[in-house]
C-alpha cells in the first residue's frame, strides 16, 4: 500500500504505511525479516525524495546491514539497497559516492540474476551518471544492455521500459538525432502517464519532450506540454523539493518567447524562473548540496544580468 502511494508521489502519506509495516514486521518474528528490511528501504526512498537525507541514510544503511546479515552479500536485495543509497547520494549532490554505490548495486544484481525490473533500473542509474559526465558511448552501451534484457521478457515491466526510453532519448538528443529522441521521450511519457500521472518521472519525460519539440521548431506542441507541467508545479515541489523540472520547463518556454519575439512574456517567464531558482537555492543550502547549489547560483547570476540588460 505504501509503495503504491509512493509511486503516485505522495511521499509523506507513503511513510505512514511504511512505518506501520515496519512496526508490525519487527514484532512478528524471523519469518517477517524480509518485510522489515523492505520497509526500511522504502522509508529511505520516501525520505530521499523529500530531501531528508540524514534520516534517509539511517534507514538505508540499517536495511543494508540487515540484508547483508540475512541474505548474504551477493543477493538481489542487497544490490537494490546499494542502488537506493546511490540515488540518495545523487540527489544529495555527491556524484562520486552515487556512482560508487550505483556500480556496486549493478555488479551484485548481474551476479545474482536479479529480476529484470531491478537490473534495468540499475543499468539506467549508471547510464544517467555517464550521461551527466558526457560519456555518451558508455551510456548507450548500458542502455542497450537494458533493452536487450527487456526484449527477452514476455511481459517486460513498464516502469523499466519508461526509464530506459527516457534516457535513450537523452542520448539521441546529444547525438543530434532529434526525431528519434522525440519518439523515445513520447514513449516514456505515455508509459509514465499510465503508471503515475502526477509523479516526478512523468513530469521529467514531459519536460524532455517539450525541449525536443522546441529544438525542432514545434512551438505549439512544446507550449502545451509546458502548460501541462506548470499546472502540476506545486505538487512537484511537494513531492520532491529539490526537483529541477520546473527550472527546465520555464527555461524551455522562455526560449520559445525569444524566438517568437514576445518580449513581455519572455520577461515574465524569466522573473518566474528567477523565483524558482531562489527557492532551489534555499533548498540546496539547507541540504548542503554544493554541486547543485553552484549550478543554481550560476544560473541566477546569468539571469540577473539578462534581466538588468533588458
Amino acid at each position: 500500500m505504501g509503495w503504491n502511494i509512493l509511486l503516485q508521489g505522495k511521499n509523506s502519506e507513503a511513510i505512514r504505511y511504511f512505518e506501520k509495516s515496519l512496526a508490525i514486521s519487527l514484532i512478528s518474528g524471523e519469518k517477517f525479516q524480509h518485510v522489515a528490511v523492505q520497509s526500511l528501504s522504502s522509508m529511505g526512498a520516501s525520505l530521499t525524495f523529500l530531501g531528508e537525507f540524514e534520516k534517509a541514510g539511517k534507514y538505508h544503511f540499517q536495511s543494508l546491514k540487515w540484508r547483508r546479515k540475512f541474505q548474504g552479500e551477493n543477493h538481489p536485495g542487497v544490490g537494490a539497497c546499494y542502488n537506493n543509497i546511490g540515488e540518495m547520494y545523487d540527489l544529495k549532490g555527491d556524484s562520486k559516492e552515487a556512482l560508487e554505490y550505483y556500480r556496486k548495486g549493478l555488479e551484485i544484481k548481474m551476479k545474482s540474476n536479479a529480476p529484470v525490473l531491478s537490473t534495468v533500473i540499475s543499468l539506467c542509474s549508471m547510464a544517467k551518471m555517464r550521461l551527466s559526465m558526457r560519456h555518451f558511448k558508455e551510456a548507450r552501451l548500458l542502455l542497450d544492455q537494458g533493452f536487450k534484457k527487456l526484449d527477452e521478457e514476455n511481459l517486460p515491466p513498464r516502469e523499466a521500459i519508461a526509464c530506459a526510453c527516457d534516457l535513450k532519448g537523452m542520448v539521441l538528443k546529444q547525438e543530434g538525432l532529434f526525431h528519434d529522441a522525440e519518439k523515445m521521450f513520447r514513449k516514456a511519457a505515455d508509459l509514465r502517464n499510465e503508471i503515475a500521472p502526477n509523479n516526478i518521472p512523468y513530469l521529467e519525460s514531459l519536460a524532455h519532450l517539450a525541449e525536443i519539440n522546441k529544438i525542432q521548431g514545434k512551438f505549439t506542441s512544446s507550449i502545451k506540454l509546458v502548460e501541462k507541467i506548470l499546472e502540476l508545479k506545486e505538487n512537484a515541489i511537494v513531492t520532491m523539493p529539490q526537483t529541477l523540472v520546473i527550472v527546465d520547463t520555464l527555461q524551455c518556454i522562455a526560449d520559445i518567447y525569444v524566438t517568437k519575439g514576445d518580449t513581455q512574456q519572455h520577461i515574465e517567464t524569466l522573473k518566474e524562473l528567477q523565483s524558482e531558482l531562489l527557492r532551489l537555492e534555499r533548498v540546496f543550502l539547507s541540504q548542503q548540496n554544493d554541486r547543485d547549489l553552484n549550478v543554481v547560483r550560476q544560473k541566477l547570476r546569468q539571469l540577473e544580468d539578462k534581466l538588468r540588460n533588458m
